[in-house]
């Protein structure tokens, strides 16, 4: 079949990295079942790799800007519906598709519109619980609480069915009254033939001197959600006691890198803890590749509502992983068998866990070959797209 493909988020390769990986590798996957995909990515190209939208304007317009935006913010992205559903009604008519996947975004009714309009079948991706993002971490907006969660309801329930990457986000929508039989899981996961453990690094480890250490990594924006306070503790703690130790952080982007910069300079520890920068997501295998030990630090969170694409590419690529046992991560990682979890908040377990990693290479091997076997027989994309393309079939079939 033919599906047409709406993406409304901003800042595609910054922060917003996790969800445009996996709506390229989930709809490549829907791709190779045979359907015919035609992805239009709204508010970002997706070829902006990593600079996020412009910035345009003189100093004056910039600074009536910071002072009106509080209050012009809902009233200007409400009315942007208006020629969203216009240009998506002609979208829809030069595409002809048989079926519309629609990303959930905050303030966006317009396809709730075009889908009442057009009677193509319209299957939701409720991956990000919009409204709660943009009243938790967007305070900065006035919005309509009310007004927000009434829009991602009709949203969610224009469509025929929705799908999301985790129970969690499955539970939080159930809570705000969409029917449970409604939405469907289909989680995140890797491409074992990109993300392996046979990947030549070596450019890698001589670009950061690694050949004689023991690599520690972490790849990721630098959000406080991702554990960067916990990611400090740990670089402190680990290479005040092994010198034989470097840490290779890769990623751009998010408000605590700063942070992060400045304890790697006052502790002067540029050269044992590195920051790459921005890297294309093609070339993240090696760099994985490069690392001995993989981290997933995540904070103790009231909602942990992600699917982390990053743990299921360090286990595709043979890598033990420490994270924490928090939302989803907990239902894929078993301690000690195919990664390693410690209690959200717990960093001197980190600590020891990561110690113990260090002198134990055998252990290191036998737990990233059992992560890479998970990876291979439960978590690829190939089965996350046949799993969405049997649920696309059903709302058409339907």
């Amino acid at each position: 079949m033919k599906i047409v493909y709406f993406n409304y988020m901003w800042d595609l390769w910054g922060l917003s990295i996790g969800s445009t990986i996996k709506a390229l590798e989930l709809l490549k996957a829907l791709a190779d079942c045979g359907h015919d995909i035609k992805k239009y990515w709204r508010n970002d190209s997706i070829d902006n790799k990593g600079t996020g939208p412009a910035e345009i304007g003189g100093a004056t317009r910039h600074l009536l800007k910071k002072y009106l935006k509080r209050y012009l913010h809902e009233p200007s992205q409400l009315m942007k519906n208006i020629k969203r559903s216009q240009e998506e009604i002609a979208i829809l008519e030069q595409e002809q598709p048989d079926l519309v996947i629609s990303r959930v975004e905050s303030y966006l009714y317009s396809p709730v519109r075009v889908s009442k309009m057009t009677g193509i079948p319209y299957l939701i991706e409720a991956d990000s619980p919009a409204s709660y993002e943009k009243v938790e971490f967007q305070k900065y907006f006035r919005s309509t609480k009310s007004l927000l969660y009434w829009i991602e309801n009709r949203q969610i329930l224009s469509g025929q069915a929705a799908f999301t990457v985790s129970n969690q986000i499955k539970e939080y929508f159930v809570g705000h009254g969409i029917p449970g039989d409604f939405i469907y899981v289909i989680p995140n996961g890797a491409d074992p033939e990109r993300f392996n453990p046979s990947i030549p690094c070596n450019d890698i480890k001589q670009k950061y001197d690694l050949q004689k250490v023991t690599t520690i990594g972490f790849v990721g924006s630098f959000i406080y959600w991702h554990g960067i306070e916990n990611l400090t503790y740990i670089i402190e703690k680990t290479l005040a006691t092994h010198q034989k130790v470097k840490f290779l952080m890769v990623g751009e982007g998010g408000p605590m890198k700063p942070m992060l910069e400045k304890f790697i300079a006052d502790h002067k520890l540029t050269d044992r803890a590195i920051l790459t920068g921005f890297v294309p997501h093609e070339e993240i295998p090696k760099y994985i590749a490069a690392m001995d030990i993989v981290l997933a630090p995540y904070p103790k969170l009231d909602f942990f509502y992600y699917s982390p694409v990053k743990v299921y590419e360090y286990m595709s690529c043979g890598k033990p992983v420490v994270t924490t046992r928090i939302g989803q991560i907990a239902e894929i990682i078993e301690d000690r068998r195919n990664g390693f979890l410690t209690e959200p908040g717990d960093r001197e377990s980190m600590k020891l866990t990561i110690r113990e990693l260090i002198n134990n290479v055998e252990l290191r091997e036998k737990v990233g070959a059992t992560a890479r076997r998970d990876i291979l027989e439960k978590h690829t994309w190939r089965s996350r797209g046949e799993q969405l393309s049997a649920l696309c079939e059903r709302v058409v079939g339907g």
